[in-house]
């Protein structure tokens, strides 16, 4: 059972209005699961195939990319898996899919106790991991992208946890 500790410094934008709001993104450099293994976010082009995990057949599928969207200058924060050199950059407002809930949310609403999913690319099955929340800490600010996919399911793997698209 791995543990994932929450760390954020982009609190402030999240509630902000529609207008001013941060996109649900990654850093550009974090690793997308493909068919062909994992990719750099920044290198995911619209036409592309990743991963999805479908929760119901437990099962990893190909999903086509239908369209990306990119911010030069997004602002994220660091979740850090404990124990391991694991840092997934993320913007506060990107939902986790919660398999104990059956839903998605944003990983700052997620609970010390609330689990998150990780699919292993050696075998293709999903094993559940901890959130401990960690104490706030800066992010920062660059690139950040997210995939608008073609067909349910309607989520993707980066570093190894099922994130909504």
């Amino acid at each position: 059972m791995h543990k994932i500790v929450w760390i954020l410094g982009c609190l402030l934008i999240f509630g902000a209005s529609a207008q001013t709001r941060q996109p649900q993104c990654f850093a550009c450099r974090m690793r997308v699961l493909t068919p062909s293994g994992y990719v750099p976010l920044g290198h995911i082009q619209a036409g592309d195939h990743v991963l999805s995990w479908d929760v119901r057949r437990r099962e990893l599928v190909q999903n086509l990319v239908r369209d990306v969207h990119l911010d030069q200058d997004g602002l994220y924060g660091d979740l850090v898996t404990e124990g391991s050199a694991l840092t997934i950059e993320v913007t506060s407002d990107h939902p986790f899919y919660m398999p104990e809930l059956l839903v998605y949310r944003p990983i700052v609403d997620i609970a010390p106790d609330e689990k998150l999913l990780a699919v292993h690319l050696e075998n293709g099955r999903c094993s559940e991991f901890l959130v401990e929340r960690g104490e706030y800490a800066k992010g920062g600010i660059g690139p950040v992208k997210t995939l608008i996919l073609e067909s349910p399911p309607n989520n993707f793997v980066v570093e190894g946890v099922v994130v909504h698209n």
